[in-house]
Formats: C-alpha cells, structure tokens, sequence
C-alpha cells in the first residue's frame, strides 16, 4: 500500500521521503522491513509526529515531559508582561499561549492521577512567578489559582478531551478520524485464547464519560 501511495503522490511530485520516514511496530510481531525507492525504512520505538511523540508502549511520560518544556518556554517569553498587566488580561493570556502549549494533543491522552499531578505542579510554579510568592508564604495552591486567575490545567484536559469527541462523534464522511475513534482494539493474550480489551483505550473512555473524575 505505501508503495501505490508514493507512485501516486509522484504523478503530482509528491513523493515520500525515505530518510525522513519512519516505522514503528507493534511488539511480538516478525521484524518487518518496508522500502521506499530501494532504501529501508529505519524502525524506531518512539517518533514525533505533528507536534507529539508517539511510542508504542503506550508510555505518555515522554510527551508530559515535551509539553511541560514546552509550556515553560512560551511562559518566559512572557512572564515580564504577566508579572504587569491586569489580573483579567492576564489569564487570558496565560490560557491562551501557555497552557495551549501544555495541553496541545491532550485531547487523546489517558492521564493518571499522578500524570496530572506533574502537569499540576508545572502549573502551580508558574503561578507564584506571576504572583511574586514563594513555598514560604504558605499559600495554598487552591488560592494561587484563585489569585492568579488562570484556568487549572487538569479541569481543562478532560474538558478538551470532551469536546473533541463530540466533535468526532458528529463526523458524518467516514473519515480516518471518526473511524479510528470507533475502533475496538483487542490484542491477544499469550495466556489464554480469549482476547482482552487494551487498557489505555478502557481508560480513555473511561475518563469521556466521567469527566476525568
């Protein structure tokens, strides 16, 4: 199939680059070795993809990391205009640039508690900056948020969450976005000839329904 896709974008010059591309496989599966005009695809086990790095182990510890990073940067390109301007000013500028950058792809994530407990923490340091306060003063994070004005980023996760689905769920031309939503994946269980549900998919779901609570 990737072959008929490169003859086809070719006709119209869009052809697949062999050295930037990449392949991930599932584990226990026979090696498989895939080729793009005689050069063999390099394997890897994780890859950045439009912004989010994907890995098959299903570990979202790696992208929590990129996107904390992430947010941090965007916040002290400006943290000097946090620190001055109006309470209401600011946390729309704080929700619009730096938790955009914390919670981008969030969408599809299956976080645990203390997954967002991290994301949390990252947010919670950034607020006594803005504030000018330190553990010293002995503020409670509850009131930081309230202090600070800015959206918590673990309510907003499970609510971006929501509304993507919704927004998937009202897809009508049987896109590959809706489809791979709609999808059941099962994988075999060495143990048994029984299938059993995969479990990030159970605890995606699981979070859709309840909120994340």
């Amino acid at each position: 199939m990737l072959q008929e896709v490169n003859a086809k974008g070719g006709e119209v010059g869009l052809k697949i680059n062999a050295e930037k591309s990449k392949i991930m496989q599932t584990a226990g599966l026979p090696k498989a070795y895939i080729l793009i005009g005689g050069v063999v695809l390099e394997e890897v086990d994780s890859y950045v993809y439009l912004g989010q790095e994907l890995n098959m182990r299903h570990d979202p510890q790696p992208e929590i990391s990129r996107r904390r990073a992430a947010g941090w940067r965007k916040f002290y390109s400006i943290i000097d205009f946090l620190k001055r301007t109006a309470r209401s000013y600011r946390s729309h500028l704080f929700n619009t640039t730096v938790l955009k950058a914390v919670t981008y792809g969030g969408e599809t994530w299956s976080l645990t508690k203390g997954e967002g407990q991290k994301l949390a923490v990252t947010e919670t340091a950034m607020e006594r900056r803005i504030l000018g306060v330190s553990l010293c003063d002995h503020i409670e994070n509850k009131t930081l948020c309230q202090m600070s004005g800015v959206a918590d980023v673990v309510g907003i996760t499970p609510e971006n969450k929501i509304r993507w689905t919704g927004h998937v769920a009202r897809l009508a031309d049987n896109r590959w976005t809706s489809r791979i939503a709609e999808w059941y994946p099962r994988i075999e269980n060495d143990h048994s000839a029984g299938l059993r549900e995969d479990g990030v998919r159970t605890w995606w779901r699981w979070q859709v329904r309840t909120g994340g609570k």
